[in-house]
């Protein structure tokens, strides 16, 4: 992915992060304690994070992971990882699509 000069991460669990806060589907505190959760269980060291790319704050240990930047499009990184995970996005669909292990949340 040299064209858009993509950062290329060994690990092969993608995490689809934002807008679920700011658009009040869940709280902040619960997200935060779940994510934590989900991201301690997976291990920091197996995760990859894409920001949605007009919400990307982040909460608790999202700070520490991975990311690839918010404006390259997911679905052009898709095919990089074997598991999707996030809320409520349409990447989910598409990676399900490809045959990848898509996990809504």
């Amino acid at each position: 992915m040299k064209v858009l000069n993509v950062p290329q991460y060994k690990q092969n669990i993608l995490l689809l992060t934002g807008a679920i806060v700011e658009s009040q589907l869940v709280d902040e505190l619960e997200y935060t304690k779940q994510m934590n959760q989900l991201i301690k269980k997976i291990g920091k060291e197996n995760i990859v994070m894409k920001c949605h790319p007009r919400f990307d704050k982040l909460y608790g240990d999202e700070n520490v992971l991975h990311s690839l930047p918010a404006y390259i499009p997911g679905n052009v990184v898709l095919f990089n990882y074997d598991v999707i995970i996030g809320y409520n996005s349409l990447l989910l669909v598409e990676a399900a699509r490809m045959g990848k292990k898509a996990i809504s949340l």
